[in-house]
Order: C-alpha cells, then structure tokens, then sequence
C-alpha cells in the first residue's frame, strides 16, 4: 500500500534505484503471498490449513479495495506526474486515475476472492482430507521439495 502514497510513487519516478526497489518489493511481498495463499511455496514451515489460507486471502481485499476506492473517487489527480505527460485516447489525468481505480478495487479484489472459492471448492470436495504422499516419494518428501540451501530442521 505505501507504493500508492503520492510521495513514495513521485520518488520512484525521481529516483532509479527507488523504482528499481519498487519494483523489488512488489514481486518479492507478491511472490510470498501468493506462496503462502496456494500453499504452492517452498516447505519453510508447516503448510497452514485451507481454512487458515482462505481467511487470509479474504483478509487481502479490504487493503485493496480501499486504495482502489480512494484513486477512484479522489476529486483530484493524486499522481501529479501524470498532468504532464501525453494522454493516450484523449483521456484525461483524472478520468484515467477513476479507471485505474475501479480495475484495481473490482477485478482486483476479484483476484483474490476467486483464489478463496478455489480454496473452499477444495475444502467442501475433501482435498483437504486426502492422505498425504508418501516419504519415499519425491514430492512428498518435504526435505527434497524444500528451497535450494533451505536447511530443514531434522
């Protein structure tokens, strides 16, 4: 959420190596999310459970939300780097902003929801209950399938 503040975005269009840490901060904070929110991650820790991921991936929407809904209903462009740049489409600085907005509160909190249905779809069809593979077999072996250099407690 701290990318959206008006300062910290002008700053990372100022400074390189703050866009280049943007950048940075938003696939590594999304790689883990998303690791943590399908269980599809390296085996750090125990897996939490369906239940325990759907919560968190609904906990995830109001954040978003509330940033799409303030850009899309500010009266004012809060980006002001964007009042001097060329409009594509003839669509001006605020109009564009109220777009970004809506995508970013509706489709983007869809995200999020869907992923959750996924989960309860998943937990309602007894996934949650199948047994677990095997240790001898490779992916069940979470000491094979953990992250390179990752050292296991035995």
């Amino acid at each position: 959420i701290g990318w959206h503040d008006p300062n910290m975005y002008n700053a990372a269009l100022r400074y390189e190596w703050v866009h280049n840490l943007e950048h940075l901060t938003f696939f590594v904070a999304s790689m883990v999310f998303w690791w943590y929110a399908t269980g599809a991650g390296p085996y750090i820790h125990e897996q939490k459970s369906l239940l325990g991921r759907i919560a968190f991936l609904i906990g995830a929407v109001p954040p978003n939300m509330v940033v799409g809904v303030v850009l899309a209903f500010l009266p004012e462009v809060a980006y002001t780097y964007y009042l001097s740049v060329p409009r594509l489409w003839g669509i001006d600085a605020l109009t564009d902003q109220r777009i970004g907005g809506i995508i970013m509160w509706i489709p983007g909190s869809m995200m999020f929801l869907i992923a959750a249905l996924v989960l309860i779809a998943r937990m309602l069809g007894g996934e949650s209950k199948k047994p677990r593979l095997s240790e001898k077999d490779n992916w069940g072996n979470e000491k094979i399938v953990a992250a390179p250099g990752i050292k296991r407690p035995s």
